[in-house]
């Protein structure tokens, strides 16, 4: 599946001719969520290309992916050129699954994969990804703005548009300011 310009995203078993440009994910999804073919997935990785394509003005990215499920929004993240990224989810068969993911992709190096509660983070962060529920972001929303450094990015995703004003109440607020809104079908992800 081609995600967005410079991202492709195919399991395993299938075979593929990288053009010069492409970044390939692969993804093998096992019990996990995150194989690119949902709207919110797309989106957070179309966000994540264009932020750190666009931002040279970040030295080093230090990312930070909420939910990780089979890690894809890490893995991609550390593709496009990230040095420092932690993949945190409270399922532990998501995170044995982003492991694994890690390796195929021979970023392992790069992340650090936590099972735990994403309320725990401490390690501030200038890239934030959360492809979550509403409910979630909302729930969590003090924390990763507590996380984010200065001038740094957070990409939220898994937002259906009837928990738009909801979602826009509580984060489009300072320190917070709204740089980007994609949308597909139902689904919405700011970039903040």
């Amino acid at each position: 599946v081609r995600v967005c310009k410079n991202i492709v995203v195919k399991p395993t078993w299938e075979r593929y001719t990288p053009s010069s440009r492409d970044i390939v994910v692969e993804i093998d999804p096992g019990m996990a969520f995150g194989t690119g073919q949902h709207a919110s997935t797309r989106m957070c990785m179309e966000a994540i290309e264009n932020i750190i394509l666009k931002d040279r003005s970040v030295g080093e990215w230090k990312v930070l992916d909420v939910g990780c499920g089979t890690g894809i929004l890490g893995i991609t993240a550390a593709k496009m050129g990230a040095q420092n990224v932690i993949c945190v989810d409270n399922d532990p068969k998501a995170t044995e699954i982003a492991a694994e993911n890690a390796v195929i992709n021979q970023v392992k190096d790069r992340l650090r994969i936590l099972n735990e509660d994403a309320a725990r983070i401490r390690d501030p962060r200038n890239l934030i990804i959360a492809n979550l529920t509403s409910k979630l972001l909302l729930k969590l929303r003090s924390h990763l703005v507590r996380l984010l450094l200065p001038g740094g990015y957070l990409i939220i995703s898994g937002i259906i548009e009837q928990d738009v004003p909801a979602i826009e109440k509580h984060f489009i607020t300072e320190p917070l300011v709204k740089s980007a809104m994609l949308t597909e079908k139902e689904w919405v992800c700011y970039v903040l």
